[in-house]
């Protein structure tokens, strides 16, 4: 409920929750329920199977580009 509360106070329909992917699966059903949509930054899996971060520079385009209400 607290996740759900916190989706509602600061995204909408306009202003999308951002996530990195993969993600905790109930972001996604939250969402879903609620009418906010989620733009994802994917993350890659490098040769020793950890996932490895975006840049500073990928976060910040991807801000730019869809004006989220949360990260």
């Amino acid at each position: 409920m607290a996740m759900e509360l916190a989706l509602v106070a600061t995204c909408s329909e306009e202003r999308p929750l951002l996530v990195l992917e993969p993600l905790y699966g109930n972001y996604l059903a939250f969402a879903k329920r609620l009418g906010i949509r989620i733009e994802s930054i994917p993350l890659n899996l490098n040769n020793d199977s950890i996932f490895d971060l975006p840049t500073l520079k990928e976060i910040e385009d991807k801000i730019k580009e869809v004006n989220p209400g949360a990260l």
